[in-house]
């Protein structure tokens, strides 16, 4: 994972931590509105962003509708909302090995 030259986090079917490369842990590392948890939840740090962050997590860590999604860029400045200009969205993929992903 570590060859990728993007972040990438793998969560159990309860959303939380398996492993992440080291870009990701970069990311979290850097306390720019993402951390987390003792439990090993990811986290943001705007309410209204961890509610929508929450139930993202917990649609794709539902074992009966499996998802993939796919990295998106953002340009431009957030300043203020919890992300520095430049970056992107994290995004989370789940299969069950029997479903294969669009």
């Amino acid at each position: 994972m570590d060859h990728l030259p993007i972040g990438l986090i793998v969560l159990n079917l309860d959303g939380r931590l398996e492993e992440m490369n080291s870009v990701a842990a970069g990311i979290v590392a850097e306390g720019d509105g993402i951390s987390l948890d003792a439990v090993g939840r990811f986290r943001a740090a705007i309410p209204s962003e961890d509610r929508d962050l929450q139930r993202m997590i917990a649609s794709a860590t539902n074992p009966i509708k499996p998802i993939t999604a796919s990295p998106v860029p953002y340009i431009g400045s957030a300043a203020g909302r919890g992300m520095t200009a430049g970056g992107a969205m994290v995004t989370v993929s789940v299969s069950d090995g029997n479903y294969p992903p669009p």
